[in-house]
């Protein structure tokens, strides 16, 4: 087991695969999205709160080149 995220020897080496679906640390919800584009072959989905979406920052690294297709929202927390 290793770090999705982050330096040093626990990180996971680089793994191509159809798709990457995960529920993100709010704070490095920003480096997962980016890492798991990075590796998807189809694409990607993150089980993360809507205000997420929100703020420049995001925009600029996440959205402006690659919009969402799709943004599912639900009004309950997703029972796992």
């Amino acid at each position: 087991v290793g770090s999705f995220v982050g330096q040093g020897p626990d990180v996971m080496p680089p793994n191509r695969v159809e798709w990457i679906i995960t529920n993100p640390p709010f704070n490095l919800a920003v480096d997962f999205a980016e890492r798991a584009l990075r590796e998807t072959t189809v694409g990607v989905a993150l089980l993360l709160r809507t205000r997420w979406m929100e703020g420049g920052e995001r925009y600029e690294r996440l959205f402006r080149d690659r919009p969402p297709r799709f943004v599912a929202q639900y009004c309950e927390c997703v029972p796992m």
